[in-house]
């Protein structure tokens, strides 16, 4: 697997790059990090869904390290760094939990179009008056001091098309009522 490269860094955004040689395919794929994994006490985000950009002539990785569901990103700033690599191509997003999230809101707030978002076990909020029940991730959502983007109401487009798949877990279930 051939490495990204990192096109973009500072300390809320994280965005690395795998652009593929050969004829073109016309589709690029962005894929939105979860959370990420404690592990030995280091909190550890990695580029998830590699395999998924096989089909895809760039496959860019976007890292919110802030694990702010969006809030602390600047989404011009976001679509300035990714524009230059999607060349007319149609454009997918693709999720996991808190990246789930992102790649749903992604249609809504980056200035181009999104023609297919799939979010994998996506929240709906971590907002702790419209889900005050979710604590799974308490140290992050503590930390949000604006919320910009407190759920996904109303942060869906008609020109995209939406894939979420959801787990049987409690606050899974009821992330999606």
């Amino acid at each position: 697997m051939q490495d990204a490269t990192i096109i973009h860094e500072d300390d809320v955004l994280s965005v690395s790059q795998i652009r593929r040689s050969g004829s073109s395919l016309g589709r690029s794929l962005i894929s939105f990090t979860g959370v990420g994994h404690k592990l030995n006490g280091l909190d550890v985000q990695r580029p998830e869904f590699f395999k998924a950009g096989a089909a895809y002539d760039t496959i860019t990785f976007v890292s919110d390290r802030a694990r702010s569901w969006g809030n602390a990103l600047d989404f011009d700033q976001l679509s300035d760094v990714l524009r230059p690599a999607l060349s007319d191509t149609d454009v997918h997003v693709l999720g996991n939990s808190m990246g789930g999230f992102l790649a749903m809101l992604a249609p809504k707030v980056l200035d181009f179009p999104i023609s297919r978002s799939v979010a994998i076990v996506p929240q709906y909020s971590v907002h702790p008056d419209i889900a005050p029940w979710e604590r799974r991730w308490a140290e992050y959502q503590d930390a949000i001091e604006t919320w910009t983007y407190p759920s996904l109401e109303g942060q869906f487009v008609d020109d995209c098309s939406y894939v979420l798949l959801t787990g049987g877990r409690k606050n899974d279930i009821k992330q999606i009522e």
